[in-house]
């Protein structure tokens, strides 16, 4: 099968964090579930637009979305994770190191392209 269509979406909002110039060290207000401070969870906002994320992206059919990967921070998941459970379980998230910090990077090879606002 030839991959025809690709949805790209960005985590959603999160919680702050901050670096300490002196030191390099990073500093979360929020503790981490995964214990690293550069890794926070959404905020209460990100979770709100996780929901509003996966009704949009279950009501594509055209192509439905066959394969989910995500980076492995652990926002993104959370992001992606009510997509997910919408679907009841019938598919899983392929995370991807890869994926991480390059959005920028992957919009700038392919110029103008569709963009979906999900308010």
């Amino acid at each position: 099968m030839v991959v025809t269509t690709i949805y790209v979406t960005r985590h959603g909002f999160r919680v702050n964090w901050t670096l300490n110039p002196a030191t390099g060290t990073y500093y979360a207000n929020v503790p981490s579930p995964t214990n690293i401070p550069s890794d926070p969870p959404l905020a209460a906002y990100g979770v709100q637009q996780s929901h509003q994320l996966a009704i949009a992206l279950a009501n594509i059919q055209d192509p439905k979305i066959s394969q989910v990967y995500s980076s492995p921070f652990y926002r993104c998941l959370q992001t992606i994770q009510p997509f997910i459970d919408k679907l009841g379980g019938e598919m899983e998230i392929r995370g991807d190191n890869g994926l991480g910090l390059a959005v920028n990077d992957f919009f700038s090879l392919f110029g103008d392209i569709p963009l979906v606002q999900v308010d």
